[in-house]
């Protein structure tokens, strides 16, 4: 595992699951692009947990394809689907487990 990423000329330690994307407001648009990377750099920080490792491969399916949410509620899905998957990686990052769950091989 890696313990420092490289940004920007400075090495910072890599924390648990930060993750930076704010909740858009009314007028702003989710910002597919953004949350893309900021999924992939976490699911390449924590490549050696299977379970973390799946349940963003799960998040990134769902926004594949799309350059941009095609309604208000599609974007309010892919916030929830964000941050309930968000609080999710957190959680097996703070208890340390590396095992595949029931839950992440259905």
């Amino acid at each position: 595992m890696r313990h420092h990423i490289r940004r920007g000329g400075f090495v910072c330690p890599a924390t648990r699951a930060s993750v930076i994307l704010k909740r858009p407001s009314k007028h702003e648009t989710l910002n597919l692009v953004e949350m893309r990377r900021q999924i992939i750099a976490l699911r390449t920080r924590h490549s050696d947990n299977a379970r973390v490792t799946h349940l963003l491969n799960r998040l990134l399916i769902k926004t594949a394809y799309l350059t941009e949410a095609e309604s208000a509620a599609q974007a309010k899905r892919l916030w929830d689907a964000f941050t309930e998957t968000m609080a999710d990686v957190e959680k097996i990052i703070t208890k340390g487990d590396q095992t595949p769950s029931s839950k992440a091989n259905k």
